[in-house]
Order: structure tokens, then C-alpha cells, then sequence
């Protein structure tokens, strides 16, 4: 997910689709910039197997572009591990 600066019909992102498994939710809004949004630059990408069930792009002052929001339905049996604290390794 990021800010890649490009359309999800340009070259960079067919071709990047098309090579791996990734796919952009159906429907995403403009988010750049913030405070007039009319390109699409900012995506989050899901694999095949993870449900899509909303995204959103608040309003928000504190940058130029307008954060994503998704929330998804992972696949049975996934899981969503928590990497162990730097202070806690050994």
C-alpha cells in the first residue's frame, strides 16, 4: 500500500498487476491533493483470497495527500502475527 504517485491505469501499475498477484479494491477515491482531491495516486493492493469489505479516504488537514482506509476479511485460517519487540531480542 502507499502513496505510488500514479494511476492504477498506468503502465507501472498494469504492468506490476500483472506480474504479481496484487489487485486494487473496485472502486477507490481521488486522494491528491487534499484539499481539492482529483487523482487517484494512492492505493492499497490485496492479494486474491482477501476480501474487500470497505475503503475510505478521510479528510485530513495534515498532508497532501488524503490517507486510505480499507478494512478486509482475511481467509480462514490467516493470521496476524505481532513481531516481538527490537527491546526483546536477545
Amino acid at each position: 500500500m502507499g502513496d505510488f504517485n500514479c494511476d492504477l491505469r498506468s503502465p507501472e501499475m498494469r504492468a506490476m498487476m500483472q506480474r504479481t498477484s496484487l489487485r486494487a479494491p473496485p472502486a477507490m477515491g481521488s486522494t491528491f491533493p487534499s484539499w481539492r482531491p482529483y487523482r487517484c495516486i494512492d492505493h492499497i493492493l490485496v492479494t486474491p483470497g482477501i476480501d474487500i469489505l470497505h475503503s475510505a479516504q478521510p479528510a485530513w488537514l495534515y498532508s497532501d495527500h488524503l490517507p486510505v482506509c480499507m478494512e478486509v476479511r482475511l481467509p480462514a485460517g490467516a493470521s496476524v502475527e505481532r513481531p516481538e519487540p527490537a527491546s526483546q531480542i536477545g
